[in-house]
């Protein structure tokens, strides 16, 4: 739902870019990163951008984001009517 009503970025490049640019609400890794997402949650952490990490891969990522490929990394920029950023109340 958050893809549909909110504002989110898809893939590494993109939301590196977004990191430098604009603050996420929350970024979700998929439970397979490459190393240069590692890296990524390393900068997130340091800019204080909450990262979730999922239990699911990244097939399973790029079908619940409604894509035909894997997804390894997402940027919630605006929550929209969802409640993603319910994930993150308990950390």
């Amino acid at each position: 739902m958050a893809e549909e009503t909110g504002n989110v970025i898809l893939g590494f490049k993109e939301v590196f870019r977004i990191m430098r640019t604009g603050k996420p609400k929350l970024i979700l890794v998929a439970s397979n990163p490459s190393n240069e997402i590692k890296n990524l949650s390393d900068e997130a952490k340091i800019n204080g951008i909450n990262i979730y990490h999922l239990k699911h891969n990244s097939i399973d990522l790029g079908t619940a984001c409604g894509r035909r490929y894997p997804v390894s990394i997402v940027a919630i920029m605006k929550p929209g009517e969802s409640e993603i950023l319910d994930l993150i109340k308990g950390e």
